[in-house]
Formats: C-alpha cells, structure tokens, sequence
C-alpha cells in the first residue's frame, strides 16, 4: 500500500528531502538528487551553491557547487586559508551580515543589479537571475564578522540560465524546497561532524567502532596487530627550557614527525599518552601480518626521514635537534573501552602493549632508533626477506616490568628501498 500524497513534483521533492534527512546519502547525493528533481520539476536551475560551517581540526567550512553541465563538486577549507577578500566582497556574506532570510538579483535586462564581483561573473557565464538564501539553524546565531565565521547553518544560492529568469512561481517552489534541502543537509552536516571529531580525538577504527554502538566500558574486542610506541627524548629538559606555548608547538612538530607517519602508512593512532605516540597496524583480512609490519617499519622509516627536514629547519633557527626512538612489536591486545562509566577511553591495553613500550625506552640505552621484536622480524620474513638483510640481532635484553628477556633486533633508520 502507498501512502505518497504528493500532487505536484515539488510536494514529491519536498517529500523526498524529508527522506533523505531521515536516511543517510552522501552529501554530493543529496544535493545532486535536488537539482535533478527540480529541472525535472521544471525550475529552471542552472547552478547551486551550499556553504556550511563545520566542526573539524583540519576543515573549518564546505562548499558545495553544482551545475547542470558538469556535475557537483566539494571543496572543504582548512583553517585560516579563507579568501577574506573575495569573502567580504560576496553575496553570501551580505546576506549572512545583515540577516536577510533571502535576497535576489536579475543578472540581465532593465532591472539587473551586478553588486557584487560573483554576479557580474555568472552573468558573463549565461546566468540570467540569482536567488540566494541563508537558512540559519537554532535561534541565537551568534557571527564573528572580524574571523568571518558564524555558529551554524547554510547559505545557499540557485542561479538559472533561462532568458527569463525566475518566474513568481519558482521563487515560491524554491523558497519551500531550500528550507527543506537545510534540514537534510543539517542532518549530513551533523553525522559529517560527529564522525570527524570522534576519528580525530579516538582515531578512524575506533570512532567507527563508537558511532556503531561500542560505548559501554569493557566494550571491546581482542584484536593481533603491530603496536607502535614512540616517544620524545628529553622531553623534562625541553619543557623547563621553554614556555607552554612554545612547547606545545614543539610537541604538534614533533607529532608531524611520528602520528603523520603512522597514518601514511595506513595504520591507525591511538593515544598521545604525553610526549609518546602509541599506534596499531591492524592484521586483518585486508592486511596479513607480514604486510602490516611492513607498513609499520617504513612508517618509521618515513618518521625519520621527517625528524631530517625537522632538525634542518631547527639548527637554522640555532635550536637544539629532537631525537625520538621507536619500538615495534607484534601481539594480541584488547581493543576497547576502559576507565568509569562517566569517563571512558578507547585503547589498547595488554602485555603486547607493555612490551612494545619497554622496547622504545631501551633505545635510549642502546642509543639506537629503532627496535622490534623477535617477533616482529618472523612476521616480516614472511615476504620480505630482503628487508631482513637491514636489521641485526641485539641480542636478548631485560625488559623494565617484563618477566623474560626479550629477543631484541635494531633497523636502521636510514633503510632504503623498503
């Protein structure tokens, strides 16, 4: 039985939008689903823009562009990259300025109004009107015009290449339609910033493992992977030699070093547990043992090579060079949820874990780099043998906490064809 009461195709897209805010498309499909429909509709829309703010440590809004010819496009931008220039001297800062819920303006003929830069651009482009709009979301939005940012909401526009514009009637189905199109995207913009902020602050595996439901403590699973354990060298006499700010800076430099390199290499941080960096590469179907340990041993590679340009710049400047060293090991850890239930954290706890942290501190008293585990040089052995030729055998050493002597081997950092 259908329950669809739609009359007209603009009360089937208002009914449609509707859906899509209560499921999940891609932003790029929900947008690019509109515009289809309403040419179907026959709103005469040539080009569409959305832009929103959204909260992301790299990202600080998005921009959406589609057009009838080419398609749709996403771009977001970082922090502090806004062409404030170009900004100021926008429609869609206008409107946002002056709280207007929307603006229009015929682009040819008698009546046109070219105001703005933007406007004289599509009209050389074939556009014949411009409607834009801001749908703000809550009541108190509150616009820092100094930063050029405001709290939340969309601004949009719908531009047409038709000889006459806009008629009365697309004016009335677009109003309807945008307010519609804002909740939709709200909904994307929400989930979008929900699962940046929880793979920035908990890593990618276990924000995915939280959105989908692992919240409660001891929540977890055991999983065998490559553990990574770096950390700083002389970290107290850095942090008395220098004020927080510039410590801090210090820290976020050297972290571009060791967690960039992580990443690069597919595998995934965990914690910054202080001056350390603490990371897995998962061992699963898509990535055998001997592959992740790989991974793990050109990402320490690649973290030294950084450290080089690093410590260039630093003696440049006549500041002392960092040094780090980096443990490495291979073992079975539980993944997971641990602490009180009004605070948790998602980690890896284990002997694996323990053992991989005793090997990065006995390269500061074997004045190495880097050191693995025995196990760690069998699993790579099983497809590259050549990198193999790179390492040597330590020896057996004690590890601070650990029961056994532990069977220790030293690459060197400056490995080549990995």
């Amino acid at each position: 039985m259908s329950f669809n009461t739609a009359d007209t195709p603009i009360d089937a897209l208002s009914d449609w939008l509707m859906e899509q805010a209560l499921s999940e498309p891609a932003l790029e499909e929900l947008v690019e689903g509109c515009n289809r429909r309403l040419h179907a509709a026959g709103i005469p829309v040539s080009r569409t823009i959305i832009t929103s703010p959204i909260l992301h440590p790299l990202y600080r809004s998005f921009t959406v562009v589609w057009t009838l010819e080419e398609g749709i496009e996403t771009t977001y931008h970082v922090h502090d990259s806004v062409n404030r220039d170009a900004w100021k001297a926008s429609p869609l800062r206008y409107i946002l300025k002056h709280r207007l819920p929307a603006f229009r303006r015929q682009l040819v003929g008698d009546n046109a109004v070219l105001d703005f830069p933007i406007l004289e651009e599509l009209a050389e482009e074939g556009m014949t009107d411009y409607l834009c709009y801001l749908v703000a979301f809550g009541d108190d939005q509150e616009v820092d015009f100094e930063q050029d940012e405001f709290g939340s909401g969309i601004i949009g526009s719908w531009s047409t290449d038709r000889p006459a514009g806009f008629s009365d009637s697309d004016l009335r189905a677009l109003n309807r339609v945008q307010q519609r199109l804002a909740v939709a995207v709200k909904m994307r913009v929400k989930d979008k910033i929900a699962s940046s902020i929880l793979e920035a602050y908990l890593g990618r595996g276990a924000g995915r493992k939280v959105l989908n439901g692992q919240i409660k403590r001891g929540d977890g699973e055991r999983i065998y992977s490559v553990i990574w354990y770096s950390d700083l060298r002389g970290s107290t006499t850095l942090a008395d030699s220098m004020s927080g700010d510039k410590y801090i800076e210090l820290l976020n430099r050297y972290f571009e070093c060791t967690a960039n390199a992580v990443l690069e290499f597919q595998g995934e941080v965990l914690r910054f547990p202080g001056d350390a960096v603490l990371g897995i590469f998962p061992i699963n179907e898509q990535m055998d043992s001997s592959a992740a340990c790989m991974n793990a041993l050109k990402a320490a590679t690649s973290a030294f090579e950084r450290l080089k340009s690093l410590n260039h710049e630093r003696a440049a400047a006549k500041e002392a060079p960092l040094d780090f060293g980096i443990g490495l090991h291979v073992g079975e850890v539980l993944f997971g949820n641990i602490g009180v239930p009004q605070r948790l954290e998602f980690s890896v706890i284990g002997p694996a874990m323990n053992e991989t942290a005793r090997l990065e501190a006995l390269t500061k008293d074997l004045n190495s780099n880097i050191l693995t585990s025995e196990n760690f040089v069998t699993q790579l052995k099983e497809r590259h043998c050549k990198t193999i030729g790179h390492c040597k055998l330590i020896g057996e050493q004690a590890l601070q906490g650990i029961d056994k002597p532990m069977k220790v081997y030293e690459f060197l950092s400056g490995t080549d064809n990995l």
